[in-house]
């Protein structure tokens, strides 16, 4: 992460941009069927789709009215935090959303940071619902990114916090570099330090002024 940022500035024909997704109560909205399907689709026996599919349909919530819990009700999408099985599925789901963006980035569709020779090429990092996303101010890369976002969100049952999704800009970013992405796809501009898994980080420091390198 600490590299990605301080490539961020590099002067190219268009202008790096780093997004931070931001999805709104994840655990709670992800749909079942498509945890099944993903299931499925990585190979995993009907039998045990069929157990996960059960455990997730089991699931019964009750509410407390004035201090009592008050009947039961069943969900019909979501996994329960704090169940070790829900932590594994959602990142089963997330995964699949990574390997969309993998696709996208290795057909030269969406547009990642430019990386030193022989170097691995990082076009994004994903901890549970924590996603960043490295790529470029291009029209074209933008629209495809876009395509893909919306695709998976609409296959999962998840949505975008827009108020709290954000594009970080390169220090020579344009007004229309930023109105671009703000119109594609709905983020608005932030600035650096980047708080990304409890830790403010900035290009070359970090917000406690040790270096982040």
């Amino acid at each position: 992460m600490e590299e990605m940022l301080t490539r961020l500035n590099l002067r190219r024909r268009h202008l790096n941009v780093i997004l931070k997704l931001d999805l709104k109560s994840a655990f709670d909205k992800v749909s079942w069927s498509f945890i099944k399907a993903v299931l499925a689709a990585m190979g995993f026996s009907e039998d045990f789709c069929l157990i996960v599919s059960n455990i997730l349909e089991a699931t019964r919530l009750s509410v407390l009215l004035n201090g009592q819990p008050d009947g039961f009700f069943s969900p019909t999408c979501g996994v329960r935090q704090g169940d070790p099985l829900s932590l594994a599925l959602f990142a089963i789901v997330i995964n699949a959303f990574s390997q969309s963006l993998k696709g996208g980035f290795r057909s030269g569709r969406i547009e990642g940071f430019s990386m030193p020779r022989h170097c691995h090429q990082v076009t994004h990092l994903a901890y549970a619902d924590d996603i960043v996303i490295f790529t470029t101010t291009k029209k074209g890369s933008l629209r495809q990114l876009s395509g893909c976002i919306d695709s998976f969100l609409a296959a999962s049952g998840l949505s975008l916090n827009q108020q709290k999704s954000s594009a970080i800009h390169a220090k020579s970013a344009q007004r229309a570099d930023r109105a671009r992405v703000k119109r594609i796809l709905g983020f608005g501009s932030a600035r650096l330090p980047l708080l990304y898994l409890g830790c403010w980080l900035d290009c070359g420091r970090s917000r406690d002024g040790s270096s982040s390198r």
